[in-house]
């Protein structure tokens, strides 16, 4: 049996316009797209974040068999019934014309006080794509933990198997880290730092 045609992916864009322009830009565009069928949708109205794409890097200490943690504020949890302060793995965006790779050596440093040795890619993935153009990239860093933090972060220095614990106790309230936690906690990262 053949493989199935694959099906036309084309977008037009009939209008957009720029709503705000700050620390983030929004746009309002009004676009129709082909579907499955061949035929197109009737024209949508959808508002776009417009975000520079960001990396996170999870710092282990393979002597120490630790990983660095970070809890900040994070004004998009502002409302949430948990509050807003986040415990997860050190991130940031990136700059114009940075690699992912400077990037994550820059954040750990910035915001850790601690430098990355090797780096490996984890994974790469688009935060929310339905309304917004950011694309998160997963670094694996090796460092020595025995140091780090800053004023607006408070550092958790885990053992590499409490990760799962934090896990099922549900401290980890982003779907990407603890996808990256319980990864790691897998052990499908073993052996490749």
């Amino acid at each position: 049996m053949p493989p199935p045609e694959e099906p036309p992916r084309e977008v037009e864009i009939l209008a957009r316009e720029r709503l705000h322009e700050g620390f983030y830009a929004l746009d309002r565009l009004v676009l129709r797209h082909r579907r499955f069928d061949g035929g197109w949708t009737r024209p949508l109205r959808r508002e776009l974040l417009l975000q520079r794409d960001a990396v996170a890097v999870l710092p282990y200490d393979p002597d120490r068999d630790r990983v660095l943690l970070v809890e900040q504020f994070r004004v998009g949890a502002l409302g949430a019934a948990d509050g807003a302060w986040l415990l997860e793995a050190p991130a940031g965006l990136l700059e114009p014309g940075e690699t992912v790779e400077a990037c994550a050596r820059r954040e750990l440093l910035e915001e850790c006080g601690i430098e990355a040795g090797r780096l490996e890619r984890a994974l790469v993935y688009r935060s929310s794509p339905g309304g917004t153009s950011e694309s998160v990239t997963v670094m694996i860093a090796e460092a020595r933990l025995d140091r780090g933090g800053g004023s607006r972060l408070r550092p958790f220095v885990v053992a590499h198997r409490g990760l799962g614990r934090r896990h099922v106790d549900g401290q980890f309230r982003r779907p990407d880290q603890a996808f990256l936690y319980g990864h790691f906690y897998s052990g499908a990262f073993q052996g490749h730092l």
